[in-house]
């Protein structure tokens, strides 16, 4: 065998390895209630650093349909803590309380006849995502209260993510505490 033919297949097979890796078919499934989180739902301003973070609308509605065509029902923490049986259960969560969460999240999963968790920083209601440096990442507008009760009324859960999204692990013990149970 040439060099040049023994490289090409050290480089397949390491593609091989790669992939495997990749996308783990070979590992067993795993038990458990799949656990999906949600940040920014739309088109991401201009400039984000955080791009990871946004989904787009017609993305999330094609993964919450397919979730609903695959016989999934999304439940919530609190179902769980009731009792409450699904074939397949998912929880779909929403980080933060941005207002995209309510126009588009909330929206898409009520045409679904669907529910999520939703977890919101209580002191930036009605107002920005004020944790980031504006220098960095665009500010973006927070839920209203009313909007968290009407998600609430309508069968979602709201879950607490502290007072103002801070670092705790640079917050003394007492900080914690409160950012923890204020927030609720």
């Amino acid at each position: 065998m040439t060099p040049l033919a023994s490289g090409s297949l050290i480089v397949l097979f390491m593609a091989g390895v790669a992939a495997s890796l990749r996308w783990n078919w070979w590992r067993p499934a795993k038990s458990g209630i799949p656990v999906l989180m949600y940040h920014k739902i739309g088109v991401p301003p201009s400039g984000s650093k955080l791009e990871s973070l946004w989904v787009s609308r017609e993305r999330f509605t094609w993964q919450m349909r397919w979730l609903k065509d695959h016989g999934f029902t999304a439940v919530t923490f609190a179902d769980l803590a009731r009792g409450v049986q699904a074939v397949k259960p998912v929880i779909i969560t929403f980080d933060d309380g941005y207002k995209n969460q309510y126009s588009e999240g909330f929206t898409i999963l009520r045409s679904l006849d669907m529910k999520g968790v939703f977890y919101i920083v209580t002191d930036t209601l009605g107002k920005e995502n004020l944790w980031h440096d504006p220098e960095s990442e665009t500010l973006l507008p927070m839920m209203q209260e009313s909007e968290v009760r009407a998600i609430a009324q309508n069968g979602h859960e709201i879950g607490s993510h502290t007072l103002s999204h801070q670092r705790m692990e640079s917050l003394t013990p007492e900080q914690v505490v409160k950012q923890l149970t204020e927030s609720k």
